[in-house]
């Protein structure tokens, strides 16, 4: 089981994102001193949704926040009393990674690159890496030993960013470990991801667009649980070692439609679309090594993630309405 130790100085970068903002609450729980980096960058989606989940901790007094983009400003003075840097910011989603791939090379390679110089030179302790079950490519079933195959721009980026946080922080005796996540979901999920679509279409009474067959199927990893990989790993100070972070059920993604309709009661009308270009088929993700070394166990079962989500959903709707 990894070693608790006392209140450190962090600093979440994209700690206003989905995942970000969580493992920053947490952080801020477990009574370390948080400075949040966030370039609230709206290519993908409004920044109210940034400040929305900003709103639940800026006003706690362990943390900070800066708005820094990290791919052209200075963050040495950020990083100059950190003891340890989580870096979640980057450009997600598979769609615009093909009709921007500077977009994603700016800020998945460049601002990892720039924050890892600056972590060498601030003598950082320790570095935790956000990674994601894309580098595997279209198959990602099994252990950490699955070969790179990524089939989007956006994989490529991820695992040119997994090189240099191990190459240039190992090269300069600085810790750190890499969490590779598998399809993130719960409460606050993204808007332009899958199921915070489908809520959003299902409580509209609009068309799910559903691509391919809907066969397709993910081992979800619930926010909750993915935030508190992120926690365990920077207690665990494990150097070089990655780690799946994957629920341990897979669903499709018919099913999961189906349980977000039960949930919302209300009867889905789909309507089947092309594949969606460099979309994962199967993810299945093996997360023992985490179990093993972190300690690390999901706490929700999928259904019971999707119906949570389906809730928030449902909440966020009617305050909108009100």
């Amino acid at each position: 089981m990894p070693s608790q130790r006392e209140s450190r100085r962090i600093v979440v970068t994209g700690c206003a994102g989905f995942i970000g903002s969580r493992a920053t609450e947490l952080f801020l729980d477990a009574g370390h001193r948080v400075v949040g980096i966030d370039g609230l960058i709206d290519d993908l989606y409004p920044n109210s949704y940034r400040e929305q989940r900003l709103s639940r901790f800026e006003s706690h007094p362990s943390f900070g926040f800066e708005q820094i983009d990290l791919a052209t400003e200075s963050i040495e003075a950020t990083l100059h009393s950190a003891e340890v840097v989580v870096h979640f910011a980057a450009m997600a989603g598979l769609p615009k990674s093909w009709t921007n791939p500077e977009l994603y090379v700016k800020n998945n390679v460049v601002a990892t690159q720039r924050l890892v110089d600056a972590a060498v030179n601030c003598h950082v302790e320790f570095f935790v890496h956000a990674s994601t079950s894309s580098v595997y490519g279209g198959s990602a079933v099994g252990d950490e030993n699955m070969p790179f195959n990524p089939i989007s721009p956006y994989g490529e980026t991820k695992i040119e960013a997994e090189k240099i946080v191990a190459e240039r922080l190992a090269s300069n005796g600085i810790g750190y470990s890499i969490l590779r996540y598998f399809s993130v979901f719960g409460p606050h999920q993204r808007p332009d991801m899958a199921y915070a679509k489908f809520c959003h279409s299902l409580l509209a009474g609009e068309v799910i667009r559903v691509t391919g067959d809907g066969s397709q199927r993910r081992s979800n990893t619930f926010i909750d649980d993915a935030a508190r990989g992120a926690v365990l790993a920077t207690d665990a100070h494990l150097n070089g070692e990655i780690f799946n972070i994957s629920g341990s059920e897979s669903i499709s993604l018919l099913d999961a439609i189906d349980i977000l309709a039960d949930e919302l009661g209300v009867t889905p009308r789909l309507e089947f679309v092309p594949d969606a270009r460099g979309d994962q088929k199967v993810t299945a993700g093996d997360a023992s090594k985490a179990r093993k070394l972190l300690g690390w166990i999901p706490s929700l079962s999928v259904e019971d993630g999707l119906r949570r989500q389906a809730q928030a959903a449902r909440s966020d709707a009617l305050e909108i309405a009100e």
